[in-house]
């Protein structure tokens, strides 16, 4: 009976062997397809890295180039076709119209007119739909906002924007 036993156990043994060897194998194959995708991801990621740096260079060139063609063309044309404003359009309008400066930001505006940064943030989007020639600018991740000068002008003149 020992004999017997002793085959028995090395039929098991070679068994549970031949069976460790396959989920040894399984997981190796299982372990290299994990770093390829590892170092598939990681290439991505780098690739998607230098085309952010270059986004930003881009919008860097197109604002240079934007303020360049700004400062080339002094005789923009000005449409002076504007929609009535609500009386706190009104308001924001002429805070940015009677502001020494060139550019405000949204909360200088609040300060200005009293209300609060979203709700200028919103008129300032009212006044250029309805026609009023405003400029963003992002800088330093601020938004500075101004009036187009040449309409500061014809406004002074003209009255374009009824402020009554």
């Amino acid at each position: 009976m020992g004999i017997i036993q002793n085959l028995l156990s090395r039929n098991l043994v070679e068994e549970f062997r031949s069976k460790f060897r396959q989920v040894e194998h399984e997981l190796n194959d299982h372990l290299e397809s994990v770093n390829a995708n590892t170092n598939e991801i990681q290439c991505l990621y780098e690739m998607m890295s230098e085309v952010s740096v270059k986004i930003d260079k881009l919008n860097s060139r197109i604002d240079d180039l934007q303020v360049h063609l700004d400062y080339q063309s002094p005789h923009k044309f000005v449409d002076v076709h504007v929609k009535p404003l609500t009386n706190r359009e009104r308001e924001v309008f002429i805070a940015l119209y009677t502001h020494d400066g060139e550019q405000l930001t949204y909360a200088e505006l609040a300060k200005l007119t009293g209300y609060d940064e979203v709700i200028v943030q919103e008129y300032i989007t009212n006044l250029i739909a309805k026609g009023i020639p405003i400029y963003k600018k992002y800088q330093n991740s601020s938004i500075f906002v101004s009036l187009d000068k040449e309409f500061k002008e014809l406004q002074a003149k003209q009255k374009i924007v009824q402020l009554n």
